[in-house]
């Protein structure tokens, strides 16, 4: 009950904090520090994707100027080695012209200082273009990285925010639980603790031992069962002053468990049929049937070639020319000395003077609609069926009328082993 009541209040307390988490966003925050994430990693993809977009367009920029570049820096490398000007002594003539063509370029025949002209012309406005467009593709790959950094900061903001907070939580949650566990240990160790077992333990040791001596003579009772019944040579431990003595027992008990599981896999089960008429006669059984009441013996050589005979359950049905529904009843009972033949052609004796006397009712014939019932499935199991057995009270189930029979047949339902 205290411990129930500890257990109750912990988790108040703990329902009380775990609402102001729930107020401050723990469900929340992941999401949003996620969310914040998610869009920085879509502007950096947004960004790479521009950024790609104009270096590819740079790059189909310099293919398509490629020509006319090297054709620019043909003609100025060419027009190097000519004369610009015309001289006649000291006077100046003229200025001097070339044809100079090129596929795709058609200036004509013009001065030195022109075709000079043109070919610086062409190539610092290529150069001018190109360091353009690489500028271009790192302001977007620039401006990416910023928006990136942005959303990333926000996200870093709501983490540091809720990380903040949770070491209140988190504190607050621990004190909780080393107060609870404080409690516990007053519980525990306190000479009024609820939770103080020592003061109790003379009261379960007491318990214990009287379980525990209750379990021995249990164990007593099968061992013997197991000797006789099963062939188990084995003999509880006997030390009873050793400190290991209730682990002794346990482990010889699951020996025997172990023993009767092994045992049980190559158990065949069998059902056979005893007619009373032809086992003690039809005179005596005539004159049971009148005295109500038959004995009759089951000697070893009925079971042949069987060995750990053991009763599973009974059932019975009658001959004669009284109806299926005139059903008959009556009481068996088993042998009062148990003989167990073991598969060495040992003997063994157990009393089964204990057994109950079975009733059995609802007894009619082989091939009535309904199946003949079986009857002491735990009354008589284990019990051997190997010796004298009796039955009594034999009468009509539903009149007081005298049973008129032909027979009656008694089916055993047996366990054995092949012998």
């Amino acid at each position: 009950m205290f411990t129930s009541l500890l257990d109750l209040s912990e988790f108040q307390r703990l329902d009380a904090i775990h609402k102001e988490e729930e107020l401050a966003g723990v469900y929340e925050q992941p999401f949003k520090i996620s969310s914040s994430s998610r869009k920085a990693e879509d502007s950096n993809n947004r960004g790479f994707k521009k950024a790609f977009e104009e270096s590819n367009d740079l790059y189909g920029y310099l293919q398509d100027q490629r020509p006319k570049v090297i054709n620019s820096a043909t003609r100025y490398a060419y027009m190097q080695h000519m004369w610009s000007v015309m001289f006649v002594g000291q006077q100046f003539l003229e200025y001097k012209s070339y044809e100079h063509d090129y596929p795709g370029d058609a200036i004509g025949s013009k001065s030195v200082q022109d075709h000079s002209e043109y070919a610086a012309k062409i190539q610092y406005s290529y150069n001018q273009d190109v360091t353009l467009r690489n500028a271009r593709a790192q302001v977007s790959l620039a401006s990416s990285q910023c928006d990136t950094s942005d959303e990333r900061l926000q996200g870093l903001l709501m983490q540091e925010e809720w990380d903040k907070k949770n070491v209140d939580f988190q504190r607050r949650r621990t004190v909780v639980a080393r107060e609870h566990q404080d409690l516990k240990l007053w519980a525990t160790t306190a000479p009024e603790g609820p939770l103080n077992s020592y003061k109790r333990l003379a009261a379960l040791k007491t318990l214990f031992n009287s379980d525990f001596r209750d379990a021995i003579a249990r164990l007593n009772v099968a061992c013997s069962g197991l000797n006789a019944i099963y062939g188990l040579n084995r003999s509880l431990p006997v030390n009873t002053g050793s400190e290991s003595y209730f682990e002794e027992v346990l482990v010889f008990t699951r020996d025997c468990i172990q023993h009767q599981l092994r045992f049980s896999q190559r158990d065949q089960q069998a059902v056979i049929p005893i007619s009373l008429r032809t086992l003690i006669g039809n005179d005596r059984f005539i004159a049971g049937v009148k005295a109500r009441s038959i004995d009759f013996s089951l000697p070893s050589s009925f079971f042949e070639r069987m060995a750990h005979v053991r009763i599973r359950g009974v059932s019975a049905y009658f001959v004669g020319k009284r109806e299926p529904s005139n059903l008959l009843k009556f009481d068996l009972k088993a042998p009062i000395r148990g003989e167990f033949y073991h598969m060495d052609g040992t003997l063994a004796i157990e009393p089964q003077s204990h057994l109950p006397h079975v009733k059995l009712t609802r007894i009619s014939k082989r091939d009535y609609v309904r199946e003949p019932d079986i009857y002491a499935v735990s009354a008589l199991r284990n019990a051997s069926p190997i010796g004298g057995w009796s039955l009594r009270n034999l009468a009509n189930c539903l009149n007081s009328s005298e049973p008129d029979v032909d027979d009656i047949i008694i089916d055993l339902h047996l366990a054995f082993r092949e012998a």
